[in-house]
């Protein structure tokens, strides 16, 4: 009884690998979105935050030189 369920463990390791590598060549790696754009989007990110924090600094330092 120990033995045939070791057998049906490796038959499904072995089905499971099958899948997996069926898997793999499944479309769904092509609705992934593209690393150039994910790059883009996070540098535009980064650079509006440093344009919103120059305004900010220079805004605080015109109102600190008013008084």
């Amino acid at each position: 009884m120990a033995e045939e369920a070791k057998e049906e463990r490796v038959e499904e390791a072995k089905s499971g690998t099958r899948n997996a590598d069926v898997e793999s060549s499944d479309p769904v790696e092509a609705k992934r979105p593209s690393t150039f754009a994910f790059t883009g989007i996070l540098l535009g990110g980064w650079l509006a935050l440093m344009i919103v924090f120059t305004v900010i600094a220079a805004v605080a330092m015109t109102i600190v030189g008013a008084f």
